[in-house]
Formats: C-alpha cells, sequence, structure tokens
C-alpha cells in the first residue's frame, strides 16, 4: 500500500508549495481555501459542474484558460484533488470562479 501525504494547511510560501507537488494534479476536484468546489479535472482538462470544459491544468498545477491564457493560479494536491494554492491572488480566484460560471451559459 503506498501512502500519500495530505496537507491539512495551505503552503506557507511557493518553495513549500513546490516540494509538495511530487505529483501532479491529474484528476478530482477543485476547490478554493474556503471548501467551495470550482470544478473537477480529468487528464488535465478542467470541467464545471455542468460537465463543460473551461480550463486545462499542465503537469505541474498550473491553471490556463482553453484558449492557453495563463490563470496565474497553482493548484496544491489535496486528498487526491487539487486546492488552489495560497500564492494565488483573490483577482485570479474570481476570475477562475467566473470561467467556471461562464462556461455553463
Amino acid at each position: 500500500m503506498i501512502q500519500r501525504q495530505v496537507y491539512s494547511n495551505q503552503a506557507r510560501n511557493n518553495d513549500e508549495a513546490n516540494r509538495r507537488h511530487a505529483h501532479a494534479v491529474t484528476r478530482g476536484h477543485i476547490w478554493d481555501g474556503a471548501g467551495e468546489q470550482i470544478g473537477w479535472i480529468k487528464n488535465g482538462d478542467v470541467f464545471n459542474a455542468s460537465n463543460q470544459k473551461f480550463a486545462t491544468l499542465d503537469d505541474v498545477g498550473n491553471l490556463y484558460s482553453v484558449d492557453g491564457e495563463p490563470l496565474h493560479i497553482h493548484l496544491e494536491q489535496v486528498n487526491g484533488g487539487g486546492r488552489i494554492g495560497k500564492e494565488s491572488r483573490s483577482s485570479a480566484i474570481a476570475r477562475f470562479k467566473a470561467l467556471a460560471a461562464g462556461a455553463s451559459d
């Protein structure tokens, strides 16, 4: 049985966040630090609750719009999914949530 470290607290800085990302997030849910689920990941694609793709994820946990524009959000791997990292700005998170909501229109 392989055990994986699960972190209950967000990374304190970028170096700690990078150390935690030994394994890329490739599937699971995405949620913000407050516990709100924003979407889910499958094979590097990010979907909203209506199963519409609205973003992509690279192999180190950075999010991009479907047009390839960086969203300046990094995911921390937690409980088999991704939590938006502490280093992500609130404006970037708001934009990401707007993309998720807009994809369902």
